[in-house]
């Protein structure tokens, strides 16, 4: 187990990524998008999801979206959008 008063939980003090998903668009660029979990995140009262893209096949990430209220979402390109 993780002693706690140590600080050895780094879930108690940082936000934690969940629910990942990833889309390649027609233009070769990646979308990947997480939810934020953990004590510090706003799940209970406001869900947050993160976009980033990425145009060079994962090498870089930028993060382009910051959506408030999306929470357990799915990401695909729809019809070449």
């Amino acid at each position: 187990m993780f002693d706690d008063a140590a600080g050895a939980q780094p879930w108690v003090t940082f936000d934690t990524p969940g629910t990942f998903g990833i889309a390649v668009l027609p233009d070769g660029s990646y979308l990947a998008k997480h939810d934020e979990f953990g004590p510090r995140s706003t799940k209970q009262k406001s869900a947050v999801t993160r976009v980033y893209r990425s145009a060079d096949r994962g090498k870089t990430w930028e993060q382009i979206s910051r959506i408030d209220g999306l929470f357990w979402a799915s990401i695909f390109a729809h019809r070449g959008a």
